[in-house]
This record gives C-alpha cells, sequence and structure tokens, in this order.
C-alpha cells in the first residue's frame, strides 16, 4: 500500500523556482517545501519520483499533454513516464539516471514540475 505523504489541490502564486545543482539530492523537508510550490503534485516516499495524474476533456487533449511532456523533459533532458489512459495522463518525474537507477530528486525535476503545471 502506497502512503500518500503530500498532495496539494490548490492553485496559488507560487514565487520562481530557484535553479540549484543537478547532482544535490534533496532530503524530505526539502521536499516537502518543493511540493508546496508545485501544486498537484505528489511524493511517496516508497516509490521515486513525484507523481501527477492531469484529466482532460478528450482523449485527443490527453495525447497532446503527453507530447508536450515529452517534448520538454527532453529538451530539458529530465527523465519521465508517462502512462497515458483515455482521458487521462499520469506522469513521474525522476532525478537523472546513473549507473542503471533513478536518480533522486533535484532542485531541477522540481523546476520542470512547475512548468508542467
Amino acid at each position: 500500500m502506497n502512503k500518500v505523504v503530500a498532495q496539494s489541490n490548490v492553485v496559488q502564486e507560487q514565487p520562481p523556482l530557484a535553479a540549484e545543482p543537478d547532482k544535490a539530492q534533496l532530503k524530505a523537508e526539502r521536499i516537502q517545501d518543493m511540493l508546496s510550490r508545485v501544486p498537484g503534485w505528489m511524493w511517496h516516499s516508497d516509490t521515486p519520483g513525484i507523481h501527477r495524474l492531469r484529466a482532460f476533456r478528450s482523449a485527443a487533449e490527453a495525447e497532446a499533454f503527453a507530447g508536450f511532456v515529452l517534448e520538454l523533459a527532453a529538451r530539458r533532458k529530465r527523465s519521465v513516464t508517462i502512462n497515458l489512459e483515455g482521458k487521462q495522463v499520469f506522469v513521474t518525474l525522476y532525478g537523472n539516471a546513473a549507473r542503471g537507477k533513478l536518480g533522486g530528486l533535484t532542485q531541477a525535476v522540481f523546476n520542470l514540475a512547475g512548468e508542467l503545471g
């Protein structure tokens, strides 16, 4: 059973995310702070990455958003997993992989989450 550590559905104006080196993996307290700046994103302490489920009015809109996520992640050189099912897109963002393992959460991951909304 996965436990949701943090979830926010309130949309507010947030200060821009500061740039930090990608290699600086964030600690749990900092992850919680960063989640408050990217509404809708969730972190499960027992799974890698941060996650967001987006629902759209049509499957075509969902597909277009999935393509946008892939393109933006590729431009930012970020690791991402997308599950597209009908009108829903489930996105997981990770730190970049090293030595065959998914990377930890970094400032760059949260920057991308902020861009994706």
